[in-house]
């Protein structure tokens, strides 16, 4: 189904963005009423694509797993029929609250279900506080949530004090590099590796004497990081009027990290969504973490099934209204336990680890390193959802906000260093209506000031082949093991949090004792920054 472009005189001004938290804990959040704003004039709307047509649900065995169902209670009345078409015309000539453009349907991941606008109206009417439903772009309505976030219990430390020190000393492999053979490097002072030159000497096909340690250098951090221009990023995807924000974007890290080991594949948020239910990021963490998931092409995006699956929690959503479907039914549609059954027999994707970045205030140093080094965060922010609508931004950047309305898990995909200061990249899960295709800038200030929480993920799965040898020299005798289910090539960050790149193996290893990288599994061969090193 496509975008509807429906415009409706009595919807009241913006308050955040989807999925979002009241940060003074009750239901009212902290931005307060709200103000009415002038109409932009529109901008022309081309027409949208027709919809795919929808892959038929595969055949399985009855589902070894079912979803939990909410407990018994009357039927709802009758919905009233739904106010948007599926194919509206545009709007007339200044009615638009909201800029921008809408652009193309991802298959799978941002079709449209229509929703029933007049009584998301009605409900802001009777309780018009700063969460609930909101149209956050024309004809875009989202659910807002009404309650805080909390950690992940299961997350990993991103970066040890130890490792921090080669961070800070820009030390770090952000970039993959391949593996350093042993007979390259010939040094007059520390320990000789095997079959090397004696000082002063040269050995056929290595490097002349050095006058000193070889010291190895770290990668700079870029001026701009853009995962999409790197193509790193997945499709945008679009969560409906569903609390699901957690899901949608924790399947949009998977897909940054499937880009980065060079894997195909989109990763189904509604089968993360199906492992927990909840709009909680602790909960979709922690539930979600040693599991496996599946693609959109098994389990696409359908918003109804999605307010199916919500779980029994203390959190009402209104996505009963908006599809006219009851939550918490997932367990009796037998097409949703299908999908189930067929998801979790081709579900090529496992969740690894999640590694917890420094928040509240945030490290930019690790936020930078992380995103150098190509890998997307799954966070959460503070926001005034106002500020979040395509009628707010210039130029896709979503301008500073200081009233708290509420917060958002959404994917951080880049930075950029522009004369007032450094912007961030998100990634949302709005549908490509919002923002830059799905995308806009946040500045650094607001980073600093409302960023709750932060993650870096990584998989399980299939890898590419083993690497070659490092070199005609033997590795040390207690070398580090190679892990199967990484990348070739790695990058510092791919590491544990006490671990760097071992580069003559390509593979993590624990931190030398004397704080120096290790190499062939030996300590001691390279000197470091930090007054440890090789000894004379």
């Amino acid at each position: 189904m496509t975008k509807g472009h429906v415009l409706h005189a009595s919807i009241t001004a913006l308050l955040l963005s989807a999925c979002a938290v009241s940060i003074n804990g009750g239901a009212g959040g902290g931005s307060g009423g709200q103000p009415a704003a002038n109409p932009p004039p529109p901008r022309p709307a081309a027409p949208p694509p027709p919809p795919p047509a929808a892959p038929p649900p595969p055949a399985s065995p009855p589902p070894a797993r079912t979803i939990a169902v909410l407990p018994p209670s009357p039927p709802p009345a009758t919905p009233a029929q739904p106010t948007v078409n599926p194919t509206p015309a545009p709007p007339p000539a200044g009615s638009s609250r909201f800029g921008g453009l809408l652009s193309h349907v991802n298959p799978g991941v941002d079709a449209r279900e229509p929703v029933n606008i007049a009584k998301l109206e009605d409900i802001k009417k009777r309780d018009p506080k700063a969460c609930g439903p909101m149209e956050v772009a024309q004809g875009i309505w989202v659910r807002l949530e009404c309650h805080q976030y909390t950690p992940i219990t299961k997350a990993k430390q991103y970066m040890s004090p130890r490792k921090s020190k080669y961070m800070q000393a820009r030390q770090l492999y952000l970039k993959q590099r391949p593996i350093v053979p042993a007979n390259m490097f010939q040094m007059r002072k520390g320990p000789m590796l095997p079959g090397q030159a004696q000082p002063g000497g040269e050995k056929a096909g290595g490097a002349p004497g050095a006058d000193g340690p070889v010291k190895l250098d770290g990668d700079q951090l870029p001026s701009t990081v853009d995962h999409r221009a790197d193509g790193l990023e997945g499709p945008v995807k679009d969560q409906g009027m569903v609390g699901a924000c957690t899901a949608f974007s924790l399947s949009t890290t998977i897909d940054n990290q499937l880009k980065r080991m060079k894997r195909q594949g989109t990763a189904s948020p509604s089968h993360v969504w199906s492992y927990y239910g909840q709009p909680s990021m602790a909960v979709a963490g922690d539930q979600t973490l040693g599991k496996s998931v599946t693609t959109v092409d098994t389990w696409p995006v359908k918003h109804s099934e999605l307010c199916k699956l919500i779980q029994p929690s203390p959190y009402p959503d209104e996505c009963e209204d908006a599809y006219g479907v009851r939550v918490g039914t997932a367990k009796s549609d037998p097409e949703i336990q299908k999908k189930l059954t067929a998801a979790e027999k081709n579900a090529p994707f496992g969740l690894r680890t999640i590694k917890r970045l420094t928040t509240q205030p945030p490290n930019e140093d690790e936020i930078v390193t992380a995103l150098a080094s190509g890998n997307s965060l799954w966070i959460a922010m503070k926001i005034d959802g106002r500020a979040w609508t395509n009628s707010k931004m210039k130029n896709y950047v979503i301008p500073d906000w200081s009233a708290i309305s509420g917060g958002h898990a959404v994917v951080m995909s880049g930075y950029r260093d522009v004369a007032g200061g450094r912007q961030y990249l998100i990634h949302n899960s709005w549908g490509t209506s919002w923002g830059d295709k799905g995308y806009a800038w946040v500045s650094q200030a607001m980073v600093q000031k409302y960023m709750h929480y932060a993650y870096v993920v990584s998989l399980e799965g299939d890898a590419p082949p083993a690497p070659n040898p490092p070199g005609p020299n033997p590795p040390g005798p207690n070398p580090p093991k190679k892990d199967p289910n990484k990348p070739i090539v790695l990058t510092d960050d791919d590491c544990d949090a006490d671990e760097l790149v071992d580069i003559g193996t390509g593979q993590c290893a624990v931190i030398c004792a004397d704080d120096s990288r290790p190499f062939n599994g030996q300590c001691g061969i390279f000197p470091n920054f930090f007054g440890g090193g090789a000894k004379k």
